[in-house]
């Protein structure tokens, strides 16, 4: 955390893919955005790097605990778009968070946690087939409207 006195920047808002705790997502490497918070009246703050933590439950948010994926220290001033890089299983939920550090070097507390979920990323693994009744794929795509759909 930030020096006492010291105002600090907060990260908010986390999203996955642009979205708030979504259910399933299909991407492969989700991307993992949030907002910066800075103290009312102070201005010119910025991000000078993060630290993002997963795992598969939120008592295990903290470094060396996460047993998803942790990126250590990453010196990047951007909010936006940071891929994720651990387990990617179909179903797999994920709790992760993160913490920045300012302009001037100072953590700042880690992030309210969020969540995302990894959706059927591949339909064939998933178990699916076709619903035909026994019935062969249509080949042509206007069979699919004829007396047998």
């Amino acid at each position: 955390t930030a020096p006492p006195g010291h105002p600090g920047l907060t990260p908010v808002d986390l999203r996955c893919e642009g979205q708030t705790d979504p259910l399933a997502t299909d991407a492969l490497l989700p991307r993992l955005s949030w907002r910066l918070q800075s103290p009312p009246g102070v201005r010119g703050e910025r991000q000078s790097g993060f630290q993002i933590v997963a795992a598969s439950r939120p008592g295990l948010l903290t470094p060396g605990r996460a047993d998803l994926w942790e990126t250590g220290r990453v010196d990047d001033p951007s909010p936006m778009h940071h891929p994720y890089g651990g387990n990617a299983r179909p179903g797999t939920r994920v709790w992760w968070t993160v913490r920045v550090w300012d302009r001037d070097g100072h953590p700042s507390a880690w992030a309210a946690p969020a969540r995302f979920e990894f959706g059927l990323l591949d339909p064939v693994a998933g178990g699916a087939t076709w619903i035909g009744g026994g019935h062969p794929l249509p080949e042509n795509p206007d069979d699919l409207f004829g007396d047998r759909p």
